[in-house]
């Protein structure tokens, strides 16, 4: 995986597919790397089934990784999978056209395509390989391997949370496309509102709201009196609230509790703190946002 983070969002999809590959396809060898120059090692030093390509790196890091790959005649070069999840420069888009047509690289601009073209890399028959144990897929380009054994994928499937619905109430383009992303990567519906007032009046218009995930820095109405607002009416008086907040401070637990929140986390956001945390929320609430006796 070459993506901006260390076990990033393609990282975290690239898990779950294992995980349900497992039974068929023995353990899937996933690691993370962030530069052009750890990709280049990664695979010099193994033998990989796939590489997962987020063109969203900074800079011209993606491009960058395709040019030393394309001058690197001795590597074996799998298949590449290009994600973007925004629209690139059109100097962006002819060089990458141009890579398109000489590599074995696919261009891909949503998870759910991502998710189903990495099933098939994985499904192909493999090239042999003395360097593979046997029952081991290697899967993208990585210098820190997680290997993810069959069976040990509990704490991956948050299956309890498919279909719950989730209104996101921040102002953030980026933190919404990241948090939603997770959500909806486990089964999740996604409602957002850009502020306070607008995601007040979402939750009014809309039924079942399982939980509420609230930016505490935003213009205008803040989260703090976003989430004392949504306290005042009565009928959302137990529906879980979990504050996002920018850094932990000393004093900002109690303020987002004060202001009505169940529980916070802080940014960057992690995936299994985030997931871990609306699961003990759900827990005692039935579907629709009522609470289970």
């Amino acid at each position: 995986m070459l993506e901006p983070d260390d076990n990033g969002l393609l990282a975290l999809l690239a898990k779950n597919v294992a995980v349900e590959l497992a039974d068929t396809h023995g353990s899937v060898r996933i690691t993370s790397v962030t530069s052009p120059d750890d990709a280049i090692a990664a695979l010099s030093a193994t033998l990989y089934d796939c590489v997962v390509l987020d063109l969203a790196l900074p800079g011209s890091s993606a491009f960058d990784f395709l040019e030393r790959l394309q001058e690197s005649q001795d590597l074996r070069q799998p298949p590449i999978l290009a994600y973007s999840a925004h629209r690139i420069g059109v100097s962006r888009q002819r060089l990458a056209q141009a890579r398109f047509r000489i590599r074995r690289m696919e261009p891909l601009s949503s998870l759910d395509e991502l998710r189903e073209r990495i099933v098939s890399q994985l499904s192909a028959d493999r090239p042999d390989s003395t360097d593979q144990p046997d029952g081991v897929v290697s899967f993208a380009a990585v210098p820190t391997e997680t290997a993810v054994p069959p069976g040990d994928g509990d704490a991956l499937t948050y299956d309890e949370l498919r279909d719950r619905k989730i209104l996101v109430i921040d102002d953030d383009v980026r933190n919404v496309f990241a948090i939603t992303g997770i959500l909806e990567l486990y089964g999740l519906t996604v409602i957002h509102a850009p502020d306070g007032r607008m995601g007040i009046d979402a939750l009014l218009a809309t039924d079942g709201v399982d939980l509420i995930l609230v930016d505490v820095m935003m213009p205008e109405m803040d989260g703090y009196a976003t989430m004392t607002a949504i306290r005042e009416i009565p009928r959302f008086v137990t529906l879980p609230i979990i504050a996002v907040t920018a850094k932990a401070m000393p004093g900002d637990r109690q303020k987002c509790l004060a202001a009505g929140a169940d529980d916070y986390v802080t940014k960057p956001v992690d995936t299994d703190e985030l997931l871990g945390c609306i699961r003990r929320r759900l827990a005692y609430q039935e579907p629709g946002g009522k609470k289970a006796r």
